[in-house]
């Protein structure tokens, strides 16, 4: 069964407080059953080989936007998704000779204890490094007969949130660069507080709570209950309906607008 918070607490939301963007795509993503059973019924399947098993999760990962299957009741804050370069524009994408060696692989190296996640998929080598309060996320690609590792983006306007990224990351491995003034998946303050709100309304309406509890719990906390027709008429029910509808849109696949900051 996938993790969940406790929605009735405020306290709730300090779970999330060094989320970013991606962190919380991963956290709707996570509370989707579709994504969850996609993964089981893989994992499940008894008549084939364990090369075949993994073929096949990475081929349903993809389909998420993932680069290889997270798992839904873990948090990112530990084991933090993959994404996909393709879903999400801040993975930094660096083509080098080899996965082993080289200046950039001894450059990690040296910061081996910032490096959260690491993972070789059929697409490249995946990281997630973490810099502060900011995560890098990392995509290895292998160019034959490269001399000097090279970063995959342009200065294309469309490219600006890949290219924000590229800056940061490139900062944070040689410590020298400019600093973003907004880096790249980094919340806004009222962005996290309704990502998180949106996040408790979707665990409660798991657990069978009323659309009323949701109201005079987490959207409404500091307002006089109210029930019978004035409730059914009352804008507190309208507001917490169109949120409950948005929360689940973000499940079912508005998380990957998340990813593009």
């Amino acid at each position: 069964m996938r993790r969940v918070s406790d929605w009735r607490s405020d306290k709730a939301a300090g779970e999330f407080l060094s989320h970013d963007r991606a962190d919380l795509a991963q956290e709707f993503l996570c509370r989707n059953p579709s994504y969850e059973d996609d993964v089981t019924e893989i994992r499940n399947r008894a008549e084939i080989t364990a090369a075949e098993r993994e073929a096949a999760l990475e081929a349903a990962a993809w389909r998420w936007g993932l680069s290889t299957p997270c798992d839904p009741n873990l948090s990112p804050l530990s084991h933090p998704a993959h994404w996909c370069s393709d879903a999400a524009p801040t993975v930094v994408i660096l083509g080098v000779a080899s996965f082993e060696t080289g200046p950039v692989i001894a450059a990690l190296s040296r910061k081996a204890d910032c490096i959260l996640a690491d993972v070789m998929t059929s697409d490249g080598r995946h990281l997630v490094i973490v810099d502060g309060k900011r995560k890098h996320r990392l995509r290895l690609v292998h160019i034959a007969d490269v001399e000097v590792a090279a970063y995959a983006t342009t200065v294309l306007d469309t490219d600006r949130v890949r290219l924000g990224a590229t800056l940061e990351f490139n900062r944070w491995l040689h410590g020298s660069g400019p600093q973003l003034l907004h880096p790249p998946l980094i919340p806004t303050q009222y962005q996290r507080h309704r990502l998180v709100k949106l996040l408790r309304i979707s665990d409660a309406q798991s657990e069978g709570a009323s659309l009323r509890d949701i109201a005079y719990v987490i959207v409404f906390p500091h307002h006089w209950p109210i029930a019978g027709a004035a409730w059914r008429g009352s804008c507190e029910r309208r507001t917490c309906l169109r949120l409950a509808a948005e929360a689940r849109r973000l499940i079912q696949g508005d998380y990957r607008k998340l990813l593009a900051a």
